[in-house]
Order: structure tokens, then C-alpha cells, then sequence
């Protein structure tokens, strides 16, 4: 069975108050920005998400702020990384 992929990828950003010591992965309490200069002004620790968009999908940041909305084509090698298909570039 094959994984459904959306044409359309949502870019985010999430801060967050820990790092977790065993996955080096962020933890604690969550927040999603859609611009990356909102993240890194919070003073907390960032990560840039790429997830696929789904018409369903939420819009606006807390900051009621738009998240970038880019079609798969569009995006640079580093997103593809991030959204781990780099072997589809």
C-alpha cells in the first residue's frame, strides 16, 4: 500500500522550552509560527517544519499569521530534506 502525498506542502516553524537529551529532538511546551523571525523573537529553541497541506488543514498562526503554502515543486532541497523526500527531488 502506497502513501498518499499532498501536491501542496505547509512550512512552519515550532518553538519550543526543551531539547530532549536522548533524541536531540525539541520538547516540552509548543508553539507554531508561520515566519521564522516570530520564532527565532520568542528566544526559545526552533525547527522548521514541512508537512503536507490538506484543504483541512489550519491556516493561521496564534499570531493570526498565514503559513506558507508551496506546491512540492516548489520546494528547495533543504524542505525536501526536511520533509524526507529527498530522493524525489
Amino acid at each position: 500500500m502506497e502513501i498518499m502525498r499532498s501536491n501542496q506542502v505547509v512550512i512552519m516553524y515550532r518553538t519550543a522550552n526543551q531539547v530532549s537529551r536522548v533524541s536531540n529532538e525539541l520538547a516540552g511546551s509548543y508553539m507554531y509560527f508561520a515566519n521564522a523571525q516570530d520564532a527565532m523573537d520568542t528566544g526559545l529553541f526552533c525547527q522548521k517544519l514541512v508537512f503536507d497541506y490538506w484543504p483541512s488543514s489550519k491556516r493561521f498562526d496564534f499570531l493570526d499569521k498565514p503559513f506558507v503554502i508551496k506546491d512540492s515543486s516548489e520546494l528547495t532541497p533543504e524542505e525536501h530534506w526536511i520533509r524526507g523526500t529527498l530522493d524525489n527531488c
